[in-house]
Parts: C-alpha cells; structure tokens; sequence
C-alpha cells in the first residue's frame, strides 16, 4: 500500500515538473515586423484610420495624421461641445490571446499617455478598446493625470516609480495568466503591480471604477475584463509613442 502511494506522488511530481519545464520551454514570437505592421491592424477599421508606422523595428504613431469621423454623407462628426470628432486609432494584434507573457520596449514624447490592453474585443457594439480591455499605462509621469505608469489602469498603482526620462527605452514585461489567476507587469527590471485576473477580487477591484457603470459615454456597452482570449492591443490617446522589441510567450492554456 505505502510502495503504491509514493509511485502515486511520484508519478505527480513527474507531472508537475513536467508542465513546468512545458511552460519555460515556450518560445518568445516576435510580433513585429522591422518596416511594416503585419500582423497588426487598426481597431474596428473602417479604411480611414492612419498614424501607425514600422521603421527598423520600431512601432511609433505619428497623432498629426489621423482623420476625422466621418458619417455615411462624409460629414465630419462633432462632440456635443462642437469640436470634431477624430478617429479613434488604436492598434491591434491580428491573432488573439489567453495566457502569455508579453515583453516590450517603449518611450514617450513629453506629455505622451498611452497604454497596453488585453482582452480586447472588436465590433459595432464596441466603440472603444478600453471598454472590453483592462490597461496598464504608457505615460510621461509629468501628464496630469493621477494614475502613472506601470499602473493597471483605474485599479492598482505601480509600487514604485521606474520611469526613465522622456525620450530614453523603458521596457515592460507583462504576464497575464488566467489558468494561475496571476497578473503582473516587470517595469524596467522591477515588479511593481501584482494583481488576479479574474474570480470575486478582480471583480471587487472593478466594481470600484469608472468601467463598472456601463450606461453613460463613452463607456456603454462596456464589458470590461470579461473576455479571457481577445486581442491584444496599444493605445491612441493623440500623443507621439513608440514601441520596439515586442514578443510574446504563449504559457500553457
């Protein structure tokens, strides 16, 4: 009876071992082109989005070129304050995501806010990444906003500031992990959030922001975090960024 239970725990070890050596076996994927965005497409795309580029490896938008919105007769729509409306231009992968590892290099311009999202899904009923997919921010910690780099958007504030000065490389290594319930974003070499991604603490954390109330602009329709495969996705918010060195390691499903 004893020698059949240690083969037991044997044979589970064997196992556990095994689906760990799996993970750390995974390749990292490059997800960039060195000058052209294959494998990437503009959110929701109606043909009238521009302002990302590849050149020598590097993922920059240029916020000068985008259009306006525009209705079916080609009038440029405006906000209830009477300024035009410009296209939403965020960029998104082709392929979808569960559970991965994404790592990245990224700088910003003075100024700049931009962020990365997961989970994010595309359609009519979805006018924006953001209300399907959470978000850690890209920013120049000088822009007025409370919430700063490294964050989970709305939710968890980085630990510690990692910031580089605007115009050097900081990188970003993201591990989003739905089998393990375990989220968490390496800012320049440092872990500085932790979070779950699912289960009744992501839900409480969520219940705590803007993204719970799904009735008002630009937020209808939202449902935020609720979609554990969906693109993965870099955001627009009218401000030079650039990207460089992205991969991605898929972990086990």
């Amino acid at each position: 009876m004893e020698s059949l239970i240690m083969k037991k725990i044997y044979i589970l070890l064997f196992l556990s071992l095994f689906a760990c050596s799996n993970n750390e076996n995974q390749k990292w994927i490059n997800l960039l082109n060195d000058n052209d965005l294959n494998g990437w497409h503009y959110y929701n795309d109606n043909g009238n989005k521009l302002g990302w580029s590849v050149e020598n490896g590097v993922l920059s938008f240029d916020p000068t070129v985008g259009k306006y919105q525009q209705d079916s007769n080609g009038n440029i729509l405006k906000h209830e304050d009477g300024s035009l409306k410009k296209e939403n231009n965020d960029i998104v992968s082709d392929l979808d995501y569960k559970n991965f590892k994404l790592y990245f290099e990224w700088k910003v311009d003075t100024l700049t806010n931009s962020g990365f999202m997961w989970g994010v899904k595309e359609g009519e009923k979805y006018e924006f990444p953001f209300v399907t997919g959470p978000e850690i921010q890209i920013m120049d910690n000088n822009y007025p906003d409370p919430v700063k780099a490294g964050s989970l958007y709305g939710m968890i504030a980085p630990s510690e500031d990692m910031t580089k000065p605007v115009g050097e490389w900081n990188s970003y290594e993201i591990t989003i992990d739905y089998k393990s319930n375990f989220g968490n974003v390496i800012f320049n070499g440092k872990e500085v959030v932790s979070f779950p991604v699912k289960g009744e603490q992501w839900d409480s954390m969520v219940a705590g922001t803007k993204f719970a109330n799904c009735n008002e602009k630009p937020w209808q329709n939202c449902e935020f975090g609720k979609f554990k495969i969906g693109k993965i996705c870099f955001q627009d918010h009218g401000a030079p960024v650039y990207f460089r060195n992205i991969k991605i390691k898929e972990l086990e499903i």
